[in-house]
């Protein structure tokens, strides 16, 4: 199977992997991309080891509204490369839950304390006539 690859979102998280190795914070990326230099990587693809783990951390952060969680990062880095040898040997999918619905009269999610159909509900034209 062909892998899709976004060059540009590609690029922009490997400089979030360059940014934390400059800063070294966490610390757990710098040690990372030594030892899987020392077991023979090169740095490059060290690099995008590395950047396939924040890439998933993302996710979890954008999908399910989570918080960035260094634990379980520093955890999957710990376990390179073999965390994603078993990841693609799997070919896993992951099951997106859809959100429920809200309804008109309730409040609106976003925090407002507007109800739904007052605030985010309202549509592009209605918005733009007020």
């Amino acid at each position: 199977m062909e892998k899709v690859v976004n060059y540009k979102l590609k690029s922009h998280i490997l400089e979030a992997v360059e940014n934390q190795l400059k800063m070294n914070d966490p610390k757990c990326t710098k040690q990372t991309l030594n030892r899987l230099v020392d077991s023979g990587f090169k740095t490059e693809q060290s690099k995008e080891m590395i950047a396939a783990i924040l890439a998933e951390e993302m996710w979890y952060v954008m999908n399910d509204n989570e918080l960035f969680n260094p634990k379980r990062y520093a955890k999957k880095l710990s376990l390179l490369p073999d965390y994603l040898e078993a990841g693609e040997s799997k070919n896993t999918t992951r099951t997106l839950k859809a959100e429920p619905a809200i309804g008109r009269n309730e409040p609106c999610k976003c925090g407002s304390g507007k109800k739904f159909k007052k605030c985010c509900g309202l549509s592009n034209n209605k918005r733009m006539e007020q």
